[in-house]
């Protein structure tokens, strides 16, 4: 089975699995991947699974090994023959614990809560049964092979005051039209300025009518 890279393929690395031991990393490298993104990019989850955590942990007193160096952490267990995954330093989540989710679901949007040198998403994959005396506490360098996309949606103007959001526009499939609902939802929760599809979304009004017109489109989309 293929994971999904949480974000765009090309999204800038700022640092690897493996490189630079610090004093967060005692067992001696980096236990993850940092994607250098701006607060409140949507984090996609990489397989179909249970969100295990959704939370700020208080200590390292938890099967994962995991504290609040990395601020809002969700962990997504993909079953007991797949890997586990860690997203760390999220700004905002977008699941609760015990939910089900599927690949390329937003789960969250990346932040720089926890011990963060600026904004990024610190992403862990643990293999199952992992060592935790492997060197990096059982986690491995991370081997995403597929990554989330969709034909872009073009905008077209409209009345001053309105949406720049074309209303009918043509979704190429349901998952199309179901993946903007949830974006445009995902930045009303979030209340921030963003481009969603070329759409620069600058309030939290325009960002509903979008997921209003989107979810609208869902149950009628081919």
């Amino acid at each position: 089975m293929g994971y999904m890279d949480p974000f765009p393929k090309g999204t800038e690395i700022s640092q690897e699995f493996g490189e630079n031991a610090t004093q967060y990393n005692l067992s001696g490298a980096h236990t993850g991947r940092d994607y250098r993104v701006p607060v409140g990019t949507p984090i996609r989850a990489a397989g179909d699974g249970v969100i295990d955590a959704a939370r700020t942990f208080p200590n390292y007193s938890n099967e994962w090994i995991t504290g609040p160096m990395g601020g809002k952490t969700l962990i997504l267990n993909c079953g007991d023959n797949e890997p586990t995954f860690e997203y760390a330093h999220l700004s905002e989540f977008l699941v609760k614990e015990g939910d089900r989710v599927r690949k390329g679901q937003i789960i969250g949007l990346s932040g720089e809560s926890g011990a963060a040198t600026g904004p990024h998403c610190h992403v862990e994959w643990l293999p199952p049964r992992w060592d935790i005396e492997n060197g990096t506490y059982g986690r491995i360098m991370p081997r995403f092979t597929e990554y989330y996309s969709h034909i872009p949606i073009t905008p077209q103007s409209s009345p001053v005051g309105k949406s720049k959001f074309m209303a009918e526009t043509d979704f190429i499939n349901k998952e199309q039209a179901e993946d903007i609902a949830q974006r445009a939802a995902a930045l009303v929760l979030a209340g921030i300025k963003d481009t969603l599809n070329g759409v620069l979304v600058t309030n939290k009004q325009q960002a509903e009518d979008i997921a209003q017109r989107a979810a609208a489109l869902v149950k009628g989309a081919k």
